[in-house]
């Protein structure tokens, strides 16, 4: 039967070595390192669930406005300034703009 002084002997070496080659720095940076990977994971997470929200947030029918439907809508609006007519009033010249 072995003695306890035997089967501590393993252990004792074991933890001799760690403490002999305990490095403050390597853990200070082991420790920051998984703190950073971290927050890159959490950045990550947030910015997924951002764009998912975005995503279902937007109207799957929306139509956009293109410069047609633009043009339909200033056109009638810009044609009596420029001809010198708003509403019953005639404007001045200095307050047409110049057309080119």
């Amino acid at each position: 039967m072995p003695s306890p002084e035997n089967s501590i002997l393993p252990h004792v070496h074991f933890l001799l070595t760690v403490l002999t080659t305990y490095n403050p720095a390597a853990l200070a940076l082991n420790d920051m390192m998984k703190q950073q990977i971290k927050l890159s994971q959490q950045f990550l997470n947030m910015q997924r669930d951002l764009h998912r929200n975005i995503m279902e947030s937007v109207e799957k029918e929306h139509q956009y406005t293109t410069l047609e439907d633009t043009k339909e809508v200033i056109i009638p609006l810009i044609v009596p300034i420029i001809n010198g007519h708003v509403g019953n009033r005639s404007l001045d010249s200095h307050f047409v703009p110049a057309m080119v």
